[in-house]
């Protein structure tokens, strides 16, 4: 044994092993999580940088960790790496985090809903008048007397995966019923200055027509997943505050993409609006 060693052990000096455990700033269990937090972070593309990292560890240990830390911390575990990335919209990024929520889950269809709304005149559309109707062969001018009625109706609608209907909302002019009523077997009957939707009544249809619908429907042992276009009023802090009371999942889809990717758009609304 050498001299300096056995000197160095008499002082009270503490063998290589030992030493390292007192300089480590995290032991093994807490390195481990931290690994499965960096990967979590990366899923949900809010990676965590070299100064994230070592921030996280200064939380867990108190202790300051050097750049010098940071390579030996990524030379022990090959299981991650520092990368460049390439920029996500953040309503893209939580619809991906939301996906790989309901997949991992494996959530059932009964507990996967689908909303949307759409704004109709009464009266009907002015084009794509498709049915045919008997006129002189000679007369060139061919119409058919419309309703004038322009009054405008928005549609709160939801669809559970399986096919079943929830009771919808409508949004009538200001003035023609109460502002809100909720009537049985129909769903919940509202209205603005302008016939749209707003922030309260979306979540009074959400609260009091939706969720009691949903909750006899689900499976009970997962979560409710509420898929919607994103609109400011579909995420409100009214609308999450009734989603985290009654375990509901509130997911936008990515922007530009509804035409393609709501169900309620594409199988329902958009055919209305073609035969209009």
């Amino acid at each position: 044994v050498a001299e300096s060693t056995l000197r160095c052990r008499f002082q009270g000096g503490k063998n290589h092993h030992k030493g390292h455990e007192i300089q480590a700033h995290l032991d093994d269990e807490q390195e481990e999580v931290l690994i499965e937090y960096c990967k979590y972070q990366g899923l949900l593309a809010q990676p965590l940088s070299s100064l994230a990292l070592r921030q996280h560890v200064y939380h867990l240990s108190g202790k300051q960790p050097s750049e010098e830390w940071v390579r030996h911390f990524f030379a022990r575990h090959k299981e991650i790496l520092m990368k460049t990335a390439r920029g996500l919209d953040p309503k893209r990024a939580v619809a991906f985090s939301c996906k790989n929520e309901v997949v991992t889950r494996n959530i059932p269809p009964q507990n996967i809903f689908n909303f949307d709304e759409k704004g109709i005149q009464l009266g009907g559309g002015r084009k794509n008048i498709r049915s045919k109707y008997i006129f002189s062969a000679v007369d060139a001018n061919r119409y058919v007397k419309k309703s004038d009625n322009l009054v405008l109706v928005t549609i709160l609608e939801c669809v559970l995966a399986t096919g079943k209907l929830c009771p919808p909302g409508f949004v009538l002019p200001k003035g023609t019923v109460r502002e809100w009523s909720h009537v049985d077997d129909v769903g919940g009957v509202a209205t603005s200055e302008n016939s749209w939707t707003d922030d309260k009544i979306c979540v009074q249809w959400f609260r009091e027509v939706f969720v009691p619908w949903a909750k006899r429907e689900r499976d009970p042992t997962f979560p409710i997943v509420f898929i919607s276009d994103g609109h400011g009023s579909h995420k409100t802090s009214s609308m999450r505050a009734v989603a985290v009371e009654n375990d509901i999942m509130l997911i936008s889809l990515p922007p530009h993409t509804t035409h393609r990717l709501q169900p309620l758009d594409v199988g329902v609304f958009a055919p209305i609006q073609h035969e209009w």
